[in-house]
C-alpha cells in the first residue's frame, strides 16, 4: 500500500522544463518538480558532482546512469518538497554552445562560472510561484556539495537549508593527492610501470602546488596525468583550490546535514565528513547533523567494498530516508 500511494503522489507531481540565465547570459535548462498541490512549498536547487554531468546527476555519454539528483527530487516531491535541477554548463548536451575558440575554454568553464551558474539557479527558484522564497535550500552531490557550501557560505544569500552528499571537507589538493596514493599503485601495476609511482606523485604534488599559485603548471607532465591536468580545466582548477571548505562551514549561519557513504572511495567518511562535521559545530548558529550510510558507495549505492564504487541502481534506501527526516525537522516545520 506504500508503494501504491508513493506511485499515486508522483502522478500527480508537476515536473516542467524550465531556462535561466547563468553566469554570463549562458542559458541553462532544467527540471522544476512541483509536489501536489504545491502553494507556498519549500524548494530545494540540486547540483550535480564533477565532469560533464547532466541535471539527473549522470554522464549519458559515458554510459553512467547514476540518477542520484533526479532520485533525490522525486523523493522531495513526495514530501511535498520542490526541486530544481539543471544540465551544468559541462553537461553534453551544451556542447554545442561551447566557445568554439578554445582559448576561451579555460574562461568557460571556469569555477566562477560554475558558482555563478548555481547561484542564479537558486535566485530563480526563489522567485517561482509556488515556492516559499524564505525557505530555498542548495542540496549537491560531490563537487556539486563544495558549490553548495560556496554559496551558502555567503550570509547575503539567506540559503535556508544546505545538504552535502558525499562533499569534501578538506582542499582540493589534499583530496586529490589521497586518492592518487590510493589509486595509483594499482593502475601502474597494471600497465606494468609501477617503479614510475614516486615520479607520477612527485608531478602531481608540484602541479596543484602551482596550479593553487598562479594557474600554471610544472612542464611534462607523466601522460597518465594528462586527463587531470588539462589544459581546459586550469581556471577552474586555480580558482576551486582556493576555497577550504572547513572555512567556508563557519560561516554559514543556519541548518546542515553532512552525509556520506560509509564505502566512498573518492572523499573520505572520516576526513571528509567528519571534518566538515566539526567545522560547522563550530557555528554559534545553525545546527548540523552527520549521517552515515552503511553500504554506501559515493553515489550511495549498495557496494560491497571500497573498491567497487557502484554507481548504478537505486540509492541506498537509508540515504533517501535520512534526507526525508531531516527536511521534515528543519525546511517542513513551521515558520
Amino acid at each position: 500500500m506504500l508503494v501504491l500511494a508513493a506511485l499515486v503522489t508522483m502522478m500527480q507531481v508537476s515536473s516542467r522544463e524550465v531556462s535561466f540565465k547563468g553566469a554570463g547570459g549562458f542559458e541553462m535548462s532544467g527540471t522544476l518538480l512541483m509536489p501536489p498541490g504545491a502553494k507556498n512549498v519549500p524548494a530545494f536547487v540540486l547540483l550535480p558532482g564533477s565532469g560533464p554531468t547532466d541535471r539527473d546527476g549522470s554522464v549519458p555519454q559515458m554510459n553512467l546512469k547514476i540518477d542520484v539528483l533526479k532520485q533525490v527530487a522525486e523523493r522531495l516531491a513526495e514530501n511535498g518538497i520542490a526541486s530544481y535541477r539543471f544540465d551544468k554548463r559541462a553537461a553534453h548536451v551544451n556542447s554545442t554552445r561551447w566557445p568554439k575558440d578554445r582559448s576561451q575554454i579555460p574562461a568557460f568553464f571556469s569555477w566562477k562560472n560554475h558558482i555563478g551558474d548555481a547561484t542564479a539557479a537558486y535566485n530563480f527558484l526563489r522567485q517561482q510561484p509556488g515556492i516559499n522564497p524564505n525557505k530555498v535550500g542548495l542540496i549537491g552531490h560531490s563537487e556539486g556539495a563544495l558549490i553548495a557550501l560556496k554559496i551558502a557560505s555567503d550570509p547575503t544569500n539567506q540559503v535556508a537549508g544546505l545538504i552535502m552528499l558525499a562533499g569534501q571537507g578538506r582542499p582540493l589538493d589534499v583530496v586529490v593527492m589521497q586518492q592518487l596514493r590510493e589509486k595509483l599503485p594499482g593502475q601502474l601495476a597494471a600497465a606494468g610501470i609501477q617503479n614510475q609511482l614516486p615520479v607520477y606523485l612527485d608531478y602531481a604534488q608540484r602541479a596543484l602546488d602551482e596550479l593553487k599559485k598562479d594557474g600554471t603548471l610544472p612542464p611534462n607532465p607523466p601522460a597518465g596525468l594528462a586527463g587531470l591536468f588539462n589544459v581546459s580545466t586550469l581556471v577552474f582548477l586555480h580558482e576551486n583550490l582556493q576555497d577550504d571548505p572547513a572555512k567556508l562551514a563557519t560561516t554559514y549561519p543556519n541548518d546542515v546535514l553532512v552525509m556520506n557513504g560509509e564505502l566512498d572511495n573518492q572523499v573520505s567518511p572520516q576526513n571528509d565528513a567528519q571534518s566538515l562535521y566539526a567545522a560547522f559545530k563550530q557555528r554559534k548558529m545553525g545546527l548540523v547533523d552527520l549521517v552515515i550510510v552503511p553500504g554506501a558507495s559515493h553515489a550511495f549505492k549498495a557496494t560491497p567494498d571500497r573498491a567497487t564504487d557502484q554507481m548504478d541502481g537505486p540509492m541506498v534506501p537509508a540515504s533517501l530516508d535520512a534526507i526525508t527526516a531531516w527536511c521534515k525537522r528543519h525546511m517542513l516545520r513551521a515558520s
